[in-house]
């Protein structure tokens, strides 16, 4: 009985610090199909977001702020795109699908991939951009609809407007 009371409050000590180490986070698919690079899904959720090891080259996702501030950068590749033995001579009309030249005594490249990002959330994001490994824009993804502090220019005040940010200057500070 002792055990079980010491098991169940040490779940609820540790509960509140694993939940608290949640923040939200997007969760990027992406589609890589013979050359060209499709979102195939974006959501925001709870997650735990962990900084990963990002490769010297490959594609880049940046992720803008509504004044064109990049807010996150990273690298990241389609990690199937490179393959490696030929397939067996009985699969060759199936793969010719996916794989450019069966017949080449090398690896190849499939022309299909996909990749699954976790990108930190940011409040104040627009945009997320995706260049390719030679830093052409490939894919750009609205994310505005996620945002919750949108920055909004005011306009510049006329003439009475400037008087009344004068007064409330003078007489609210």
């Amino acid at each position: 009985m002792k055990k079980i009371l010491i098991i169940l409050l040490l779940i609820i000590l540790v509960l509140p610090i694993v939940y608290s180490a949640q923040q939200k986070v997007y969760i990027l698919n992406l589609k890589y199909d013979n050359g060209k690079v499709t979102k195939e899904s974006l959501i925001v959720t709870q997650g735990i977001y962990s900084e990963e090891v990002q490769p010297e080259t490959g594609y880049r996702l940046e992720l803008i702020s509504f004044t064109d501030e990049i807010l996150y950068t990273r690298k990241f590749i389609f990690s199937e795109l490179q393959k490696g033995p030929l397939p067996k001579e009985s699969d060759i009309l199936e793969r010719t699908q996916y794989l450019p030249d069966i017949t080449k005594k090398e690896p190849s490249l499939l022309k299909t991939s996909s990749a699954e990002l976790m990108i930190l959330y940011y409040e104040d994001a627009k945009t997320i951009i995706i260049y390719d490994p030679n830093n052409i824009k490939v894919l750009e993804i609205d994310v505005s609809s996620f945002a919750e502090k949108v920055a909004i220019e005011e306009p510049t005040p006329g003439f009475f407007g400037r008087i009344i940010n004068w007064l409330k200057a003078l007489f609210w500070k």
